[in-house]
């Protein structure tokens, strides 16, 4: 147990002693405050735990999700923001977001509450038979070119609405209680024999980290449950550290109060095609592991990746000791 000791001790200090030698060669601006080089800039969107940032083919748009739902053009433009509300929930993978009186489409050049033309199923103390609810259901899916379904039931029927668009108009009906429901929060509901209609998004990645930008843990940290699952990503550059003066433990053992991890102040180097944006956060370095910055460093597929240069930062500190505030997302695009 000694000789152990000794060993994680010896580690310690060594580490210790390399880490703190910090570069006092800049002084970059705080990640917070934004980074630019002669092309690109790093711009500072929305705090977040975690974030959700998704690219939609069709219309060529980002969609970033944080503590305002935000769209940008293909060069990283600010297109529109939606406000959080109470009663406000977004269907998972699309760009529809709805309310109890209507539906916001972000794909539309000036997207507005588009209200409900009608809403039906929804007398809670009549509602259709299954077999009458199959017949009218089945006419509007046929006639709709959108489906998406809430996801979740409604508080005062318990059951799950469909929303549908028909020629423009949006319509709203609640299933019957008799219908099957696959019901997942994160994947989004779906009725095995109407199934959703409805221009997917594709999330970003950071290859690197392995990470989704995703909004819960179980999309992002998870394989084998997504289309992205079996798309290739690949960093735009490169992002690494030019020093780290770890001068806080941030970790130490229970019981022998040795340490097992260092943060501090740290600058960070990106590099993209040829430029350099340097900023300043805390990283963390393990005794026996490889450093960590709490960055990710979101991508489109390299399938999409010809269609715009824009990607995104996200910084996570693990603990509010390894963070000077920077928490939140970023976006990286053409000046």
């Amino acid at each position: 147990m000694r000789f152990i000791s000794g060993v994680i001790m010896s580690a310690c200090l060594m580490s210790g002693a390399q880490l703190v030698a910090a570069d006092t060669l800049t002084n970059p601006p705080l990640l917070r405050d934004g980074s630019a080089s002669e092309h690109f800039e790093l711009v500072f969107l929305s705090d977040s735990y975690l974030a959700d940032v998704s690219y939609s083919p069709e219309g060529s748009f980002f969609l970033a999700q944080a503590k305002q739902v935000k769209t940008f053009d293909s060069s990283g433009q600010l297109r529109f923001t939606l406000e959080w509300s109470e009663d406000m929930d977004r269907i998972p993978m699309t760009h529809y977001f709805v309310t109890s009186e209507g539906i916001y489409d972000l794909s539309e050049a000036e997207p507005k509450l588009n209200v409900f033309a009608a809403s039906l199923n929804d007398d809670t103390t009549r509602t259709l038979k299954v077999e009458s609810w199959r017949r009218v259901f089945t006419e509007l899916y046929e006639k709709s070119d959108v489906v998406v379904y809430g996801r979740r039931p409604s508080f005062e029927l318990g059951l799950f609405p469909a929303y549908m668009r028909i020629e423009g108009r949006w319509l709203v009906i609640y299933t019957s209680p008799d219908i099957d429901v696959k019901n997942d929060f994160d994947l989004g509901s779906r009725i095995a024999a109407f199934p959703p209609k409805f221009d997917r998004m594709v999330y970003l990645k950071d290859p690197e980290t392995g990470n989704l930008a995703a909004d819960n843990r179980r999309l992002r940290e998870t394989s084998d449950m997504l289309p992205e699952d079996g798309l290739t990503y690949r960093r735009p550059g490169r992002l690494d550290w030019v020093s780290l003066n770890a001068n806080r433990v941030l970790d130490s053992s229970y019981y022998l109060s040795i340490p097992l991890a260092y943060t501090g102040p740290a600058v960070h180097e990106l590099t993209l095609q040829g430029e350099v944006l340097r900023f300043r956060e805390y990283g963390v370095k393990p005794v026996l592991g490889a450093r960590e910055s709490n960055l990710n460093w979101f991508a489109l597929p390299e399938s999409l990746a010809n269609r715009s240069q824009v990607s995104f930062i996200e910084f996570v500190p693990n603990t509010n000791i390894s963070s000077q505030g920077s928490d939140g997302i970023y976006i990286l695009r053409p000046r």
